[in-house]
């Protein structure tokens, strides 16, 4: 089922009752284990801020999304391609991390997660707290990498090569995921 995408809504966990939770499932026992037991203290205690996403015309949690500073190293050709008018070296950019990302099972592969991705990236440029990010960052499991390519995130360039390099030292001979990237600006 697609639905409306002018027909969502937001709410932070910390509002939602327990039950609610109980009832949602996306199919992924850790994502689901996450938003009944552990993204209520995650937000307490100001890890990262997990927000259930509603539907007008429909009944229940939708999915959810988790979200947390972070910052992401790229390179040189990565930082040109966002177009920054800065003299300053930096040596990583200011992102924020897409910790955790579910659809209920009954509405994946329909659109409605794209829905909730807009969502979350809305949720990065309105954002009006003391801090800012120009990139929205994601560990994709391998699963998941075209459902973010579709929602326009790209390999970390930088990422990769010290993946390849770990790779080659034998320190990590198959990572369990792939850093993405998106500039919330373009």
């Amino acid at each position: 089922m697609n639905l409306d995408p002018s027909s969502y809504g937001l709410i932070p966990v910390s509002d939602i009752d327990q039950d609610l939770l109980e009832e949602f499932s996306c199919g992924t026992v850790s994502l689901d284990f996450f938003l009944k037991n552990e993204a209520k203290s995650f937000q307490e205690g100001r890890i990262s801020n997990t927000y259930c996403v509603f539907h007008q015309k429909y009944e229940g949690i939708v999915g959810y999304f988790s979200l947390s500073n972070n910052s992401i190293n790229l390179e040189t050709s990565e930082v040109m391609d966002l177009g920054l008018n800065i003299t300053t070296p930096i040596s990583s950019i200011p992102a924020v991390l897409i910790g955790k990302f579910a659809v209920k099972k009954e509405l994946q592969n329909c659109g409605n997660g794209k829905n909730i991705m807009d969502l979350a990236i809305g949720q990065v440029i309105d954002a009006s707290a003391p801090s800012c990010a120009r990139l929205l960052v994601v560990d994709a499991i391998k699963d998941a990498v075209s459902f973010y390519e579709s929602c326009s995130f790209k390999n970390s360039l930088f990422a990769a090569r010290r993946a390849a390099e770990n790779r080659k030292n034998r320190k990590n001979n198959n990572p369990n995921t792939i850093k993405m990237f998106l500039d919330v600006l373009s």
